[in-house]
């Protein structure tokens, strides 16, 4: 199987359910880019997931797509990590990181409102409905 937005994100498995666990684990490894990374990831299309069509609908795990989420906002917004953790009111940049590390990225709501303050076009409800 291969992922359609996401050009070399692959895998195989020798039944569905194994494909399906195996295009999770693909999509949600090739979503968690090194924090220095500046690729953005296309947003993906609304493709209808049938058996005749063959397309396998396959769940981002919430802490990646947010951690990917945040990542992709601040690049856009054309900041660094120090800048959002200055305008979030943070002193230690490896406190911000955590935010941008699919592993440790879970902001609770009141960090989640600065997050969303300093960087406005995060899209949160995109990371909701992953």
């Amino acid at each position: 199987a291969e992922c359609v937005e996401l050009k070399g994100c692959q895998t195989q498995g020798d039944t569905l359910e194994e494909l399906q666990r195996n295009a999770e684990e693909a999509l949600n490894g090739y979503l968690s880019e090194p924090e220095d990374s500046n690729v953005l990831f296309p947003r993906p299309k609304n493709h209808v997931a049938t058996k005749a069509s063959r397309i396998l609908r396959v769940p981002v795990d919430p802490q990646v797509a947010m951690a990917m989420a945040v990542r992709q906002a601040r690049i856009k917004a054309q900041k660094t990590q120090a800048q959002v953790a200055k305008s979030m009111g943070i002193r230690n940049i490896s406190a911000y990181q955590k935010f941008e590390d699919p592993l440790t990225c879970n902001p609770g709501i009141v960090t989640l409102a600065r997050l969303k303050q300093a960087l406005p076009d995060l899209e949160v409800d995109e990371v909701i409905a992953l």
